[in-house]
């Protein structure tokens, strides 16, 4: 089967008002073509921060610290311009 996502160690931490809060915390996971998939958690685990981080809807700025990588389709899109 053809891998079409794979999250490896991704890592979000937020800065506020002087402190490090990790919203995700080296999460790894993949999905092949074809399946189904889904994120279960506790209020407050970091479910909507991984989706939204493989998304590239949080702003990367001096608060927010997004590590590892995130590839779709064989491709890094963390590294991918917005246009693209």
């Amino acid at each position: 089967m053809k891998r079409v996502i794979e999250v490896k160690d991704l890592t979000v931490t937020f800065s506020q008002n002087k402190e490090l809060i990790n919203a995700v915390k080296k999460s790894n996971f993949f999905i092949n073509e074809g399946e189904c998939f889904s994120i279960v958690g506790e209020s407050g685990s970091g479910k909507s921060v991984t989706a939204m981080s493989m998304m590239r809807l949080l702003k990367e700025n001096s608060r927010t610290e997004i590590s590892g990588f995130i590839k779709f389709d064989n491709k890094n899109i963390q590294k991918l311009q917005e246009k693209d």
